[in-house]
């Protein structure tokens, strides 16, 4: 309500202020056409216009590479047909190998784990103690996981073993054990310094233990982050992740939520898949596209207008030029190239200007994520190519009517 009379207002004031200053005399003699001043006012809001419209053009195509890559990236795992419950209530957590066959009963449930945290989910970091780095704590991100956590996501081992199941509860996980089994990424070994981290000792708080395997680095975050150093080991589960068959699925969760009232009456079944929990990571950057999507369209819509006004007061001001030079056997071919390539030159102006402004904020964004793009020139030629056939297709209109008029109707005055 303010905004829009303020702006309304503002506008309006420079063309009032013109004609208000205009003599009756200079304009029956024909002085309308304005100073040099005034031209280049006009020709500087068009190529601001210009600007923010390849700025955003070239921004936008910037963002959905950027998403098409994180999306299109492998995070280290399956995500398909994945579902996580968060069913482990109470004592439940101690009888998760039933809670498991109970959920493995339907022949649409292909697999299942028991784990905390999961991947795209809560990440916990402690305090460990590996062998040969005394007096050193090192912080890594901890994962529990039982014996069927690797198979059901699909995530590899690339050198020793997966874990044994040993017959304990999660909770006799907790405490103090001298013979725990553990499993590091490849970034743990990296960071470690290991050349062959298999049978090296590991403590974490009271939990001393053997190293058994090495599993492949897996996105346990989004794509902002690096990959850290990650253990897994038998620990608390608080969450039954399934992989279910894709036929069917109304029924097999109708199957889920049977089960889930059977084990916790009181609470409404909770469950997501993991393909929406890893979307859900980059919300934030599909809003940024889509707005950057609807201001690149206004932006182009008021851009054309602005040309087509450009092209019109162009051209009547060129009148008479245009017709000479078709007296004098010129082509509409030649008239038209005249006439755009003066609409395209800002374009150029404006492409000059905006492609180091908006590399430069683009890099700045990308910096936000730990695995990105390499920003090259496709985004900033494709936000130029754009931009001349916009400018080309508004002024082309009023290019073509003036150069295919009668050039008798321009010079009869004369």
């Amino acid at each position: 309500l303010v905004v829009g009379p303020l702006v309304g207002t503002i506008a309006s004031l420079y063309p009032a202020i013109i004609l208000a200053r205009l003599l009756p005399a200079h304009i029956l003699r024909g002085g309308t056409h304005g100073t040099t001043a005034s031209v280049l006012v006009r020709r500087g809001l068009v190529v601001l216009q210009l600007v923010v419209t390849t700025g955003l053009l070239a921004s936008a195509i910037v963002v959905y590479q950027q998403l098409d890559y994180v999306q299109r990236r492998d995070v280290g795992y399956d995500s398909d047909s994945l579902l996580t419950l968060g069913v482990f209530q109470g004592d439940l957590m101690d009888r998760y190998k039933v809670v498991k066959q109970a959920f493995l009963e339907h022949p649409n449930i292909l697999q299942a784990a028991a784990c905390w945290p999961h991947p795209a989910g809560w990440v916990e970091h402690h305090i460990v103690h590996p062998e040969g780095k005394e007096g050193e704590s090192w912080r890594m991100q901890v994962q529990g996981i039982d014996e069927d956590f690797l198979e059901t996501f699909g995530i590899d081992i690339v050198q020793g073993r997966d874990i044994h199941e040993d017959g304990r509860t999660p909770r006799q996980t907790t405490s103090a054990f001298d013979a725990e089994e553990y499993l590091l990424n490849e970034a743990a070994v990296r960071a470690l310094g290991w050349k062959d981290p298999i049978g090296k000792r590991f403590r974490w708080n009271q939990r001393i233990g053997t190293v058994v395997g090495v599993v492949a680095d897996f996105h346990s975050q989004s794509m902002h982050k690096p990959i850290e150093p990650v253990f897994l080991c038998r620990w608390i589960y608080l969450t039954l992740a399934l992989r279910i068959s894709t036929d069917d699925i109304p029924g097999t969760i109708q199957f889920l939520e049977e089960t889930w009232s059977k084990f916790v009456p009181n609470l409404p079944i909770d469950y997501r898949f993991m393909d929406d929990r890893l979307a859900g990571m980059y919300r934030n950057e599909v809003l940024l596209g889509r707005l950057v999507s609807l201001f690149c369209g206004l932006a182009v819509l008021i851009a054309a207008i602005g040309l087509v006004g450009l092209a019109a007061f162009t051209t009547a001001r060129r009148r008479k030029e245009i017709g000479v030079r078709k007296v004098l056997t010129a082509s509409i071919g030649q008239i038209l190239a005249l006439l755009v390539w003066d609409t395209c030159r800002l374009v150029l102006i404006a492409n000059v200007i905006t492609w180091p402004v908006v590399g430069w904020l683009m890099t700045d964004w990308l910096q936000t994520f730990a695995y990105r793009i390499k920003l090259g020139l496709l985004p900033f030629a494709l936000a130029a190519i754009l931009s001349v056939i916009i400018a080309c297709g508004s002024v082309g209109v009023a290019a073509f009517r003036a150069a295919t008029m009668n050039p008798v109707e321009a010079l009869r005055s004369e």
